[in-house]
């Protein structure tokens, strides 16, 4: 919009104009990837540069997934594990790599979509794309950053021994984990309640709190105060145990409904015969 004005006298005029790239991009990725995944990725070009022309959309990836090219990908589906497909593609498969290059025609204010193909490799970490396009002597980029996730949930595994005096003791860790995504702990006491820290530990972090399970927090706590002090940091500091049992005590109190009943769930109104 302009304004102009001369002493009493002003004018105004507008114009509607429309901002954007000569070659716009839009790529469908996931929010996220998990190992193992294949997935095909949509991406649609927008010819804005006024004349129609040959397009090149280029993707590259950095991290643990490969790039197929779509042949490969319709083998890799149809393929089973002791033999071979016969294709009359299969002769010319191209290996996965982490670029792939797609051409299109593309007419003067069309648009036109290509698809590419990605396989996720099981690891964890982050995976970036580099998606881009050129042609009519224009260019146009974008970066897409994904997490990567394990297929696998977390597992847990304890174990405990004796150690005696003089003696020297080996520890053998598991080595069939993902690299960078395991911890580990080792928790010494003279007293034989040790062999209960990491079933201590789990029922203190638990998240959910129904009637049964800030019991099964609380409960443990009035026997294995010393202990909880050991395994849990929180319950390190003075009396942290017991306000620890007696906030467990109130949130239960505050359960107790008019018929003498303890509800399932704070604040509401189901009992179950067990509680």
């Amino acid at each position: 919009m302009a304004v102009a004005f001369a002493g009493s006298d002003y004018g105004a005029t507008e114009a509607y104009l429309t901002v954007r790239e000569p070659i716009v991009l839009t790529p469908t990725f996931p929010r996220f990837l998990a190992g193992g995944d294949k997935i095909r990725v949509p991406v649609t070009l927008f010819n804005g540069t006024g004349a129609a022309g040959e397009f090149t959309v280029r993707l590259q990836a950095a991290g643990d997934v490969q790039l197929l090219p779509a042949n490969e990908t319709d083998i890799l589906e149809a393929q089973p594990q002791n033999g071979t497909v016969k294709t009359p593609e299969s002769e010319n498969i191209e290996t996965p790599s982490d670029e792939l290059t797609i051409n299109r025609s593309v007419a003067a204010g069309e648009e036109a979509q290509v698809f590419f193909h990605i396989h996720a490799q099981d690891a964890i970490g982050e995976v970036t794309f580099n998606l881009s396009a050129q042609g009519n002597a224009e260019r146009t980029e974008i970066d897409v950053k994904l997490p990567m996730r394990s297929v696998a949930p977390p597992v847990t595994t304890t174990g405990h021994g004796a150690v005696r005096a003089g003696k020297s003791v080996d520890f053998i860790l598991p080595s069939n984990l993902i690299p960078d995504s395991s911890e580990f702990s080792l928790t010494l006491a003279p007293f034989p309640n040790i062999v209960f820290a990491d079933s201590l530990r789990y029922l203190v972090r638990y998240p959910h709190g129904c009637l049964e399970q800030t019991t099964s927090k609380v409960f443990p706590l009035l026997y294995f105060s010393d202990l909880a002090r050991t395994v849990e940091p929180m319950l390190a500091a003075e009396d942290a145990v017991d306000y620890y049992i007696t906030s467990g005590i109130m949130k239960l109190e505050s359960m107790l409904m008019s018929s003498n009943q303890f509800s399932y769930w704070p604040g509401g109104t189901y009992v179950n015969p067990w509680s």
